[in-house]
């Protein structure tokens, strides 16, 4: 409306033109204030970040079990970062973070490895003792010097 006003008020061509050109070099230099999606994308970076130090700390996890969830939190992350990026409206730039951190919080390790392992060892070790109280002809004493050697595996 200033630019319009300027010209209308204008009364030689010399100053319509400055007018003109006034305006439209105020016209150019208006940008949108871009903030939304670069702080919603910040707000889930750190998100995946807290995670991906959570998924490293899992005690008992091997390498494997954490790459796995690793994985899978880079994919909700990738996902997170284009629907943050198509979205059209702060509403949808809110929901699609909103959905990209429910799921970063939903990814967990799978600690079954090394548990698994120890169940079996113990039962092994429980199998065997048994079996070494059975022995025929071996004395309490051998039986006990037997069971303290598994024990001490």
């Amino acid at each position: 409306a200033t630019a319009i006003n300027n010209i209308n008020q204008a009364d030689t061509n010399a100053e319509v033109d400055q007018a003109q050109q006034l305006g439209t070099k105020a016209i150019n230099a208006i940008q949108p204030n871009i903030v939304k999606k670069p702080a919603a994308l910040a707000q889930i970076n750190q998100h995946y970040n807290a995670k991906l130090a959570e998924i490293n700390a899992t005690p008992d996890a091997t390498n494997d079990e954490k790459n796995a969830a690793i994985n899978t939190l880079n994919q909700d992350r990738q996902q997170a970062i284009e629907s943050i990026k198509q979205a059209n409206t702060n509403a949808e730039v809110d929901q699609a973070a909103t959905v990209a951190e429910n799921n970063i919080d939903a990814v967990q390790v799978d600690v079954v490895k090394k548990q698994a392992a120890r169940d079996k060892i113990t039962a092994e070790v429980a199998k065997r003792i048994e079996a070494v109280k059975q022995t025929p002809n071996a004395t309490d004493e051998e039986k006990q010097a037997a069971v303290n050697k598994i024990n001490q595996l």
